[in-house]
């Protein structure tokens, strides 16, 4: 569990089965454990730190030129109809962290559903390695969370 200003700013986690008897640990957010397999902190997921993520770099790499943007309007990610905006930088630059961006935007709803990041080929003319992904299946928007829902006393956790 993470809420942003409880917990002194801590993630409150726990394992199941038998590594459960250690109880619920409050780690912090960049701590190594948690980001182990992680590139960003919990604080930069969810749909808007996403977009405000894309829009600064895009904002940022169009200043030094160098950018081809495709635009494909017809598109599926699964039972999606999709389009698709794909920004790419012919050769890397200091200012470019990525060498492709794909950012995939469901035409029903209007919100980013997917982004891809290819870092730069290791040899010219290779193909660009993933680098990043993220996906948003099934959204539902504002299912009537409260508080509760992010308390460690809430039995449904099961938090030792």
């Amino acid at each position: 569990l993470f809420v942003n200003g409880r917990n002194d700013g801590k993630l409150l986690v726990h394992e199941t089965g038998f590594k459960s008897l250690v109880g619920t640990l409050a780690l912090d957010i960049k701590s190594r454990d948690v980001m182990s397999e992680n590139r960003y902190p919990v604080t930069m997921v969810g749909l808007n730190n996403l977009v405000t993520t894309i829009i600064k770099q895009w904002e940022a790499e169009a200043k030094y030129g160098e950018v081809d943007v495709l635009y494909r309007p017809k598109n599926r990610l699964g039972e999606q109809e999709c389009e698709v905006i794909e920004t790419s930088h012919p050769k890397k630059r200091n200012q470019f962290p990525f060498q492709l961006t794909r950012v995939w935007i469901d035409t029903a709803t209007n919100w980013v559903i997917r982004v891809e990041q290819f870092d730069f080929p290791a040899a010219q003319g290779g193909e660009p390695p993933l680098a990043e992904e993220y996906t948003y299946v099934r959204i539902k928007p504002n299912v009537g969370l409260t508080d509760r829902d992010f308390d460690k006393r809430n039995p449904a956790y099961e938090f030792p």
